[in-house]
């Protein structure tokens, strides 16, 4: 009776403390770097801004017209509770640019995220490659683009997830891509029309679940009773050893 209502009592304060407790992941940073950037004609306005948040290339076409770039900003945020959230914003800028200027090939889009995992500290490195193709702008756009613009594909080289254990609370966060709007696919590749923007969001998901508290130690064994005679052949057994002493006396 006593093992059940040890029992029944530990399992009703863990119920109050899980009810209680909320388990809280923090993304504190997201850096976006570019790196590993291929240009062509790059004599003629080159490239700029490599291993930053943001580059940029051409020269416009008129005085009125502008650069095309990419640019990433991390979203810092709270999660407590299970699901896809946004973490950071990848724009395209197609600005009108010279058609024989600088222009982009491909580069690599670094993310690093960091926070905390309630009191554990974590960190993880996503790679995109993006594939940029340019409009020749001096040549007309092909038949089949109306408007006119450019194309970016985009492949996941390193998909970043981690697993972090804080006492009971088992976090698992995982980097999913691209999307257009929270919940929506993964974007492989996106046309941005001539003077114009287009912007993806990176989501991440998380994934929450609690391991079981331990069992409660075990009582003590209670002590086991003699048998009926056996304190009277105790008593015999002490008799017999101080007659023993009496007679050696």
């Amino acid at each position: 009776m006593f093992k059940r209502m040890a029992a029944g009592l530990a399992v009703g304060i863990w119920s109050l403390v899980s009810v209680a407790h909320a388990a809280t992941l923090t993304v504190d940073g997201i850096a976006g770097k570019f790196v590993n950037t291929v240009s062509g004609n790059v004599g003629n306005g080159a490239l700029t801004g490599r291993g930053t948040n943001t580059i940029a290339w051409g020269t416009p076409w008129t005085a009125a017209d502008t650069r095309s770039s990419y640019t990433f900003a991390g979203q810092p945020t709270t999660k407590s509770t299970p699901g896809a959230f946004l973490i950071g914003s990848y724009t395209h800028k197609n600005g009108t640019i010279a058609g024989r200027s600088d222009y982009l090939r491909t580069t690599d889009l670094n993310v690093s995220v960091t926070g905390f995992a309630g009191s554990i500290a974590y960190s993880i490195l996503s790679a995109f490659s993006l594939t940029h193709d340019e409009t020749l702008n001096y040549t007309g756009c092909p038949a089949a683009q109306n408007p006119c613009g450019d194309l970016v594909t985009i492949a996941n080289k390193t998909q970043g997830s981690i697993t972090i254990t804080d006492g009971l609370d088992v976090y698992q966060l995982i980097i999913d891509g691209f999307v257009e709007a929270l919940g929506g696919p993964i974007v492989t590749s996106f046309l941005t029309a001539e003077n114009k923007s287009k912007t993806l969001y990176l989501q991440a998901s998380l994934r929450l679940s609690t391991m079981p508290p331990p069992p409660p130690p075990p009582p003590p064994p209670a002590p086991v009773p003699l048998p009926a005679g056996g304190a009277a052949l105790l008593g015999g057994i002490a008799a017999l050893a101080v007659l023993r002493r009496r007679r050696n006396a």
